[in-house]
């Protein structure tokens, strides 16, 4: 996690490029939200369903991402380790930010 925190989580940026990305999230958040402002499937955080079927339908027995985490060990966490994923997606999705 410290090299996400390393990467996604940079120092302040210059105002352009920070009024730059305000701009483009704005304009994103207009064009995927509905006419009544309404979040859709989307732009929603994902459920705790999706979160699961996510996890279910990888594939086992193949090398293990970046994270070192293979697909066994996630299938096999049970719902505890699902339910900690979910949380841990829902606070990213939201704060667009990787915790500390």
């Amino acid at each position: 996690m410290a090299y996400f925190k390393e990467v996604l989580n940079k120092g302040a940026q210059p105002p352009l490029q920070q009024q730059r990305q305000q701009q483009a999230r704005q304009e994103l958040q207009q064009q995927w939200l509905g006419e009544d402002g309404e979040e859709n499937e989307l732009t929603r955080p994902p459920t705790l369903e999706e979160v699961q079927t996510a996890i279910h339908i990888q594939k086992s027995h193949k090398a293990p991402g970046i994270d070192k985490i293979s697909a066994e060990l996630l299938k096999q966490g049970g719902r505890n380790l699902i339910q900690q994923m979910y949380q841990l997606i829902r606070e990213i999705w939201i704060e667009e930010e990787i915790p500390q």
